[in-house]
């Protein structure tokens, strides 16, 4: 199952951990559902065009 994170305060969720957004060094949270309004648009753009790394 893919995690996605999003940094404490920040909207948007997070799978692909090359995102010029992805939380790195904050603290975050973790989920493996979230909402599909709330889904990084890079993110999906990156998995779209078969460049996400994507952590299990």
């Amino acid at each position: 199952m893919v995690e996605y994170v999003r940094k404490v305060g920040d909207d948007c969720w997070h799978f692909c951990t090359n995102c010029s957004k992805y939380p790195q060094f904050s603290t975050y949270r973790r989920v493996s559902n979230p909402s599909s309004d709330d889904i990084c648009r890079e993110c999906l753009k990156n998995e779209k065009n078969n460049n996400c790394n994507k952590k299990y």
